[in-house]
């Protein structure tokens, strides 16, 4: 999969994980960090209880709290059950400073995903966490043989929503699903559970629409609405020398990425613009509005210094 990037200009380092965030402003920062905690914290939920619900047989959670506080009180003990997947001695699936993996599901289907996951076998993995055929392939071929650790670049150079200016810029336009808009996922921000094989990927924008409804179902339209907002914003992401950039309107998030020798570019048009996002000419950003004439700061200068003028004469 190499070849995926131009020229198969990839280097041979990696940056060990660091995120920073920068935001635009105090107050897009004070008003979209309650946002955001609410978000993930209702997105725990809702994948949790997506197997209670019947939108999939098994769900993975990542925790280091006690198990039988994964489900709450949606778990029923006749149905549901929790079970650790990791093993002491699986330190490629659980190293030491990373919290364990759990699967919830029933009896049968938990076992036979701890049987796969002690396997490492993707397929089996994917088909019982509900995860479309093709993102299954998707990931085997670049993330578990280790060609790739960040999916953005991957996932833009399949499907018809990448419209690609160069061969190292992807513009991903309106067909392009806000199911698959992965960008957030740094944040804990994300649609679906699993990485799309691309953005327009139809398998996934319908499993997404049944965790969105599971969401209202749960009572968490606020946090949906939200989140949808977030989805529908343009995203600019870009990566060079194995740190990429992510520009929104309301913050930039900085992180490693997959070491590459010319500057890679993905941009994500979107569809809205929050009120608390900075105005500027370049994307992501909303150019200001362009004030007329009479409405500049310097025709309204111009006016305040005629009034300061002396009437003139009149003629007798």
């Amino acid at each position: 999969m190499s070849g995926t990037y131009p020229l198969g200009d990839r280097l041979n380092f990696t940056l060990p994980d660091f995120l920073r965030l920068s935001w635009v402003s105090d107050n897009a920062r004070e008003v979209w960090v309650p946002r955001f905690k609410s978000i993930v914290a209702a997105w725990g939920v809702v994948e949790s209880k997506s197997v209670l619900y019947e939108v999939r047989k098994c769900a993975l959670v990542k925790s280091s709290s006690n198990p039988d506080g994964l489900m709450a009180d949606a778990s029923d003990s006749q149905r549901v059950i929790v079970l650790k997947l990791d093993t002491q001695a699986d330190r490629t699936l659980a190293p030491d400073n990373e919290a364990p993996h759990f699967g919830i599901g029933d009896s049968s289907a938990i076992e036979e995903l701890r049987s796969a996951w002690l396997r490492q076998d993707h397929d089996g993995i994917g088909r019982l966490l509900g995860y479309p055929p093709c993102c299954t392939r998707a990931y085997c071929e670049r993330y578990a043989t280790g060609d790739f650790t960040d999916p953005i670049w991957p996932i833009s150079q399949g499907g018809s929503s990448a419209n690609g200016k160069s061969e190292r810029q992807a513009d991903i336009g309106s067909a392009a699903s806000p199911s698959c808009n992965v960008f957030w996922r740094l944040l804990g921000i994300r649609p679906v559970p699993h990485l799309p094989c691309r953005f327009d990927c139809d398998a996934t924008a319908t499993l997404g629409k049944s965790f969105f409804d599971l969401g209202h179902r749960l009572g968490f339209a606020a946090e949906i609405e939200w989140l949808t907002q977030i989805l529908s914003w343009p995203v600019e992401w870009s990566a060079l020398h194995g740190i990429a950039e992510i520009k929104t309107p309301i913050l930039k998030m900085s992180t490693a990425t997959d070491a590459t020798a010319w500057k890679m570019t993905v941009r994500w048009a979107g569809s809205g613009y929050p009120s608390e996002g900075a105005q500027a000419i370049r994307f992501p950003y909303h150019a200001p509005p362009r004030l007329s004439v009479t409405e500049s700061a310097a025709y309204q200068r111009g006016l305040a210094e005629h009034s300061r003028l002396p009437d003139a004469p009149t003629s007798s």
